[in-house]
């Protein structure tokens, strides 16, 4: 949450202009993008591959519909980074200094409830790791390994910035 209000006030200087946070290079919003996975998840296709996820992780009452849409629903949370923002070209998204270099899909753990996701997993732990691994791995890039081993330096970096209230100074 901590991390959502930090970015919360920074848009706010911006004259209360919200600028739209892009989750593609098109230009497609995050809104848009979560929406539309949502959508994909309730429907009848995607019923099928939820019997086939029962079967392979065996747990018991276990509600993993609402399990994989609470996944997927912050999976992309991190693209909020201004880092991510600038690399698929949203040039209008407010530039910071001082914000970490950290992959959206690492942001994204930022967000997790953990509480929220034992509650629904019946507070089964390997489900709660695979739930954080998918979040994590949902793009595996060749270097990730190298990535993650040389992640904690700015990962604690993020950390000091979201949590210490040393937000950066607005740039432009």
């Amino acid at each position: 949450m901590k991390i959502f209000l930090y970015f919360l006030q920074k848009w706010s200087i911006r004259r209360f202009k919200m600028v739209e946070i892009w989750a593609k290079s098109n230009g497609i919003s995050l809104k848009d993008h979560t929406e539309h996975i949502l959508n994909f998840l309730d429907s009848n296709e995607f019923s099928r591959v939820i019997e086939k996820i029962k079967g392979k992780l065996r747990s018991e009452n276990v509600d993993f519909k609402k399990l994989i849409k609470y996944a997927s629903f912050y999976h992309d949370f991190g693209k909020v980074s201004l880092a991510f923002q600038r690399t698929i070209k949203n040039n209008n998204f407010l530039r910071l200094d001082n914000f970490p270099n950290i992959r959206h899909n690492i942001l994204s753990l930022f967000f997790i409830n953990k509480e929220k996701i034992q509650k629904i997993s019946n507070n089964d732990e390997s489900l709660y790791s695979t739930i954080l691994s998918s979040i994590a791995f949902h793009h595996w890039r060749k270097n990730e390994k190298e990535y993650l081993l040389h992640l904690n330096e700015n990962l604690v970096n993020a950390c000091e910035v979201l949590l210490n209230g040393d937000n950066g100074k607005k740039t432009g």
